[in-house]
């Protein structure tokens, strides 16, 4: 018996295990241990919660919930609460409860709510209580606002963004770039200090907190007053 009428058969079939395999593969695998980072927006929400999750004002229990609303829907895999081939765009997030940084992360939720953020978190999971409001959960360990390129336009906050792009890069030539001449030529903001320092350092400074804190946050870490035209 001719095997060729079973080709076309063959072929579709391996056609959309392939379509499935790369599906799945572009979608977030819950199971990598690495840290995760999301960014959109943050809203915060009552829900109802035990006996009969329907409506608070009928006696059920609120469940205050803050809710990451993602600018394009994605989609996970690697956990049997969630299904690949369902996408979705808003993830529950919380404070991690053995960190020691949750009175921190409770202050910032409560304040940067309707902002546009971005968290870093690990360990996600799939939706499985009522007590679950979103179809993906991540407890987080770091939360930021998100940066806004246009809102730093004309202003000297570019300077500041360019200085600890540099110490990000932990390149002391740069760096040095953007700080004023008489504080430049030696010391612990001249080209060879700051290569020295940021350079052998695991994580060099944050650049992503450049635009995303305030100045005054900032100039904490380094006399941001010796950076060229930061007038603050």
């Amino acid at each position: 018996m001719s095997d060729l009428p079973f080709a076309p058969v063959l072929l579709l079939i391996g056609l959309t295990l392939g379509l499935a395999s790369a599906a799945n593969a572009a979608c977030l695998d819950l199971k990598q241990t690495n840290v995760l980072s999301f960014e959109g927006t943050l809203n915060y929400r009552i829900f109802a919660g035990p006996p009969n999750y329907e409506d608070v004002r009928r006696g059920d229990t609120p469940e205050p919930t803050y809710i990451l609303t993602l600018a394009e829907p994605i989609c996970a895999s690697g956990d049997e609460f969630v299904d690949p081939h369902d996408t979705f765009s808003q993830v529950q997030i919380f404070p991690e409860s053995s960190g020691k940084a949750v009175p921190a992360l409770a202050k910032d939720l409560r304040r940067w709510v309707g902002k546009r953020v971005v968290v870093e978190g690990a360990s996600p999971f799939g939706a499985h209580t009522g007590h679950h409001h979103a179809p993906l959960l991540l407890p987080i360990t770091r939360i930021a606002l998100a940066s806004v390129p246009t809102q730093s336009y004309g202003t000297a906050m570019t300077t500041v963004q360019g200085f600890y792009a540099a110490l990000s890069a932990g390149n002391g030539e740069e760096a040095a770039k953007f700080v004023i001449p008489k504080k430049r030529s030696s010391g612990p903001l001249s080209a060879t200090a700051i290569s020295k320092f940021y350079g052998n350092l695991p994580r060099a400074a944050d650049a992503r907190r450049c635009g995303c804190h305030s100045l005054r946050r900032v100039s904490r870490t380094l006399p941001i007053r010796s950076i060229w035209s930061a007038t603050l």
